[in-house]
């Protein structure tokens, strides 16, 4: 009879190898449409704050997909360019023209949204990327399209 692996271990062991060999991972979280509420589905970084010192980064709401190419592009930005994020900044090149806004996750939900980040580094810090919905408009403007908003609950405004 074989052992089985801890899952949680080997999503660890590979995810190291993949930061130690591309400087950062992607990794995906499925949306649950059971839970109550729904929950969105999201996708995040691990290895940037270890490889380039900066924050690794959460998105919200898109396909995985999109969300894997725009986290892959700012790491590409970070790596090549020095781009380098802040709480509160908006940048126009991280989805296809649109304008973004990057805010600070706190440490209070990084272990519940970023586990893989937050296993691997305690300290690691976060940056969630809030998009727009088609018409421009963000989570919190009035007139926002609240299908767009639900999918990405933002977490700055989270209080535990």
């Amino acid at each position: 009879m074989s052992k089985s692996k801890n899952p949680l271990k080997s999503v660890l062991d590979q995810t190291e190898r993949t930061v130690a060999i591309h400087g950062h991972a992607v990794i995906g979280i499925a949306a649950d449409a059971k839970a109550k509420p729904p929950t969105p589905g999201f996708a995040y970084t691990v290895g940037l704050e270890t490889t380039y010192g900066q924050p690794e980064l959460i998105i919200f709401g898109l396909p995985y997909d999109v969300a894997h190419g725009v986290l892959n592009d700012i790491a590409a930005r970070i790596k090549n360019d020095g781009f380098a994020p802040k709480d509160g900044d908006s940048d126009d090149q991280t989805l296809r023209g649109n304008r973004v806004f990057f805010r600070a996750v706190p440490a209070s939900v990084i272990g519940k949204h970023l586990r893989i980040a937050h296993v691997l580094r305690e300290d690691v810090s976060a940056l969630q990327i809030i998009w727009p919905d088609p018409f421009g408009k963000f989570p919190w403007e009035d007139g926002a399209d609240l299908r767009y908003a639900y999918a990405q609950p933002l977490l700055y405004e989270t209080k535990h």
